[in-house]
């Protein structure tokens, strides 16, 4: 009988011991070092699907504008040497922000990374006029008629968000 009464007491006992522990071991575990990355996880999914959509978009584009083979060559080979060229300013970002998640990002770590940001930008841009210029006039036209109608798509798609955020009711 008294063996009966103690079982549900120990049990007890048992499974909060148990979880004491496992809650202890949790909060003792180390955080990241600073060489160590730090997963994302869904972020990096988001910023996947991003690519992804993105890549898929200028596939459509590009069917759509009918590119001779020369003129994807030529876009293939831009798009190599801007790799080439900015892997410099890519690795050096990627550095500074090795250095913000380690907590050691200065303001002059703040001005470098906005001045290789605006490198970037304008490499960028020298890479979109490079590839207009291989462009027919036919080609450009179309290509001018696809990014106002996605820009269309994107205000609407922004509207529709915000209307359904105005008829949600607020709690």
């Amino acid at each position: 009988m008294t063996f009966g009464r103690l079982l549900l007491p120990g049990f007890a006992l048992l499974v909060i011991l148990g979880a004491t522990a496992t809650a202890q071991e949790l909060q003792t575990q180390t955080p990241p070092q600073p060489n160590q990355s730090i997963d994302l996880g869904g972020m990096q999914r988001g910023i996947r699907r991003r690519e992804m959509r993105m890549r898929r978009e200028r596939m459509a584009i590009a069917r759509q504008l009918n590119l001779t083979d020369e003129q994807r060559r030529q876009a293939q080979a831009i798009r190599q040497r801007f790799i080439a060229a900015t892997r410099p300013q890519r690795e050096q970002l990627f550095q500074l922000r090795e250095k913000r998640l380690a907590g050691t990002f200065s303001d002059q770590d703040m001005q470098l990374a906005m001045n290789v940001r605006r490198e970037m930008r304008t490499a960028k841009l020298a890479l979109r006029q490079e590839k207009l210029a291989t462009l027919t006039m036919e080609q450009r036209t179309k290509l001018e008629t696809l990014r106002q109608q996605r820009k269309e798509l994107r205000e609407m798609m922004i509207e529709r968000r915000r209307e359904f955020m105005r008829s949600r009711p607020i709690n």
